[in-house]
């Protein structure tokens, strides 16, 4: 694959599969960052990643995804409610989450974008902060998405997203048929190489 843009920290695995022209990752014009600043409550924010949807929560500075979402709770000294279904989410008390109640449930695990926003925006990195706006290419590492998938599964999540786009663009190039095909070669219907005597 090959980089352009801004660094995050998944580019280093260039220098280990080399360079594909033909799978680009164009980061030149990202979004403004989004702020995350702790204001006694806390930030949920979805990241969509090449068709996933990890979730996560900004709380006094730190960022958590994952089983570490458990931490929150004792971070701000608050019980948090594990629901009774058999997916690994949790549910954010309503004095440290300015959002209504349905949008407060978390996510522990990386599950499929079901909305298809990558495709829709047509940029297989995004973030939503709180339900609302999207921002383009955010920096992963100042997330510290790291912490919760390895540089390798970001790079080929990438990596095969960009493929597709590409395989895709090929297939939707205008279908000839094989007699077309023949006289753009420069050959005709009529003339066969092989009864030739």
């Amino acid at each position: 694959m090959k980089i352009i843009g801004i660094k995050d920290y998944y580019d280093y695995l260039i220098g280990i599969y080399g360079i594909d022209p033909k799978v680009v990752l164009d980061r030149r014009t990202p979004d403004p960052q989004y702020k995350f600043i702790s204001v006694g409550t806390c930030d949920i924010f979805r990241l969509y990643i090449c068709g996933r949807q990890i979730e996560g929560v900004y709380f006094k500075d730190k960022f958590y995804y994952g089983d570490d979402l458990a931490k929150v709770g004792e971070v701000a000294g608050l019980s948090w409610r594990k629901p009774s279904d058999t997916t690994k989410r949790y549910y954010i008390n309503s004095n440290i989450s300015r959002l209504s109640h349905a949008d407060r449930y978390v996510n522990a695990e990386i599950i499929k974008d079901t909305r298809e926003l990558n495709k829709k925006e047509d940029c297989p990195i995004l973030l939503e902060i709180n339900n609302s706006q999207y921002y383009h290419y955010p920096i992963l590492s100042n997330m510290e998405l790291q912490k919760f998938i390895p540089a390798e599964t970001i790079y080929n999540w990438l990596v095969d997203w960009i493929s597709d786009k590409n395989e895709e663009k090929e297939n939707q190039q205008i279908s000839i048929t094989d007699t077309q095909k023949l006289e753009a070669k420069g050959f005709n219907k009529k003339t066969s190489f092989r009864n030739i005597k």
